[in-house]
């Protein structure tokens, strides 16, 4: 596997991680079970060949050493209750008579005040920070004129943060009106369907804590936009909380690179913020639905700042540890049902190109204090030496030694070979 990223990575880390074993087929037939135990005596036990084999597939990514057949995965204690929230800043709203979504607030927040907010927050480790096990923010690019002068400190774009946390509505409320009073935020009020899991406790379950099995609430799509909330929109409908194309697929693309530790600084904010304002997207482009965004995703948190120690640290391929989040730029376009009928006869393929040059233009964006890419399969233009960083000639090396895959049949455009 890859990384592994999701709600819980800056408590546990991420997915590959907790990876203690697996079953792998090689490429001659043969199989290695491999397995690893917390007891470093143990973990002596394994060959070096299945010792190296393991460490790959943590974090080394998929298909390049064999077809895993099985993993072992260290679980952890789910918490008594988490909840997932959304926080927005200058959300666009549909103007009837322009035909467009367009930021309404008389006084929008700046978008600088957002991410700096957001970028120290998942910097803390305090214990109230750590309460926020997981969390991504999404910032919508928007059109500017060609060679039209810009202010970073003044610039806004619609912006949502989603999180989990760990801990109750109160102590969720506290912290969110502790680091983001500044900010102008408005916060989704807190439903039933937002409680992400809470355990049954038969001493309170008829004092309405309701027993909200883990699993069923949680958040599917972060980083997708739902053409049927904006169409509803477009009709002066309400969105729906689960709508129906979010788990649908949908042509898109997207790039990344990630934010090293000491986080982008004044220039990397500046440049991040010039990178979403463009003349390639066109206004207009929402409500054809397409759309073009970023996902800002925590990595650090308390596990990698101080649980993971440096010798387990060496324990996996994953070899971004050290960086603060990632960037994703992403371009969609969710097609109507009548859209898709019409095939290329829709207007929203009189856009896309644009929207695909934008993103071309910003996968080689100067962004100080970025580097690497953290997802290669969606985007096969980042060098294979690039996305695996320092991990890359040590893989190769495990691949050429231990797959036993003499002609390469184990191989796609972003495998190690």
């Amino acid at each position: 596997m890859g990384g592994g990223w999701g709600p819980w990575t800056r408590k546990y880390g991420m997915c590959c991680e907790r990876v203690v074993g697996a079953t792998v087929v090689l490429g001659d037939g043969s199989i290695r079970k491999l397995r690893m135990s917390k007891s470093s005596e143990e973990e002596r036990e394994l060959s070096e060949e299945e010792r190296e084999l393991l460490w790959a597939i943590k974090g080394g990514g998929g298909f390049s050493y064999g077809i895993i057949t099985e993993f072992v995965i260290e679980t952890f204690e789910l918490p008594w209750e988490m909840i997932k929230f959304e926080i927005n800043w200058n959300k666009s709203r549909y103007v009837p008579e322009d035909k467009i979504f367009a930021i309404r607030d008389s006084a929008p927040t700046p978008t600088l005040t957002v991410l700096k907010a957001w970028e120290d927050v998942i910097a803390s480790t305090d214990s109230e920070a750590n309460q926020l096990v997981g969390t991504n923010l999404k910032i919508t690019a928007r059109h500017a004129p060609e060679n039209a002068p810009f202010d970073p400190h003044a610039v806004s774009h619609s912006c949502t943060m989603y999180g989990y946390w760990e801990g109750d509505e109160d102590s969720l409320l506290k912290f969110i009106h502790k680091r983001f009073k500044s900010t102008g935020y408005a916060l989704r009020p807190i439903k039933d369907t937002d409680k992400a899991g809470r355990k049954y406790n038969s001493k309170t379950e008829g004092n309405g804590d309701r027993y909200v099995p883990y699993g069923d609430q949680l958040m599917s799509s972060w980083d997708r936009y739902s053409f049927h909330n904006v169409d509803r929109l477009m009709q002066g409908l309400e969105g729906l909380p689960f709508p129906p194309d979010e788990d649908q697929p949908a042509p898109h693309k997207i790039i990344s690179r990630l934010v090293n530790a000491q986080g982008l600084g004044e220039e990397g904010h500046y440049k991040l913020l010039k990178s979403l304002t463009s003349p390639l997207v066109l206004p207009g482009n929402e409500g054809l639905g397409l759309v073009t965004y970023i996902t800002l995703g925590a990595i650090t948190g308390n596990y990698y700042e101080h649980v993971i120690t440096p010798e387990q640290k060496t324990k996996s391929a994953f070899p971004y540890k050290d960086k603060l989040f990632t960037i994703q730029y992403q371009t969609w376009w969710n097609e109507t049902d009548g859209q898709k009928k019409e095939a290329q006869n829709n207007e929203v393929f009189t856009r896309v190109n644009r929207a695909l040059d934008w993103m071309d233009v910003c996968r080689n964006y100067d962004i100080p204090n970025t580097s690497g890419a953290f997802i290669s399969f969606k985007d096969s233009s980042v060098p294979t030496k690039t996305y695996f960083d320092k991990s890359y000639e040590e893989l190769v090396r495990i691949k050429q030694t231990h797959a036993r895959d003499p002609f390469n049949h184990f191989c796609s455009r972003k495998t190690i070979i």
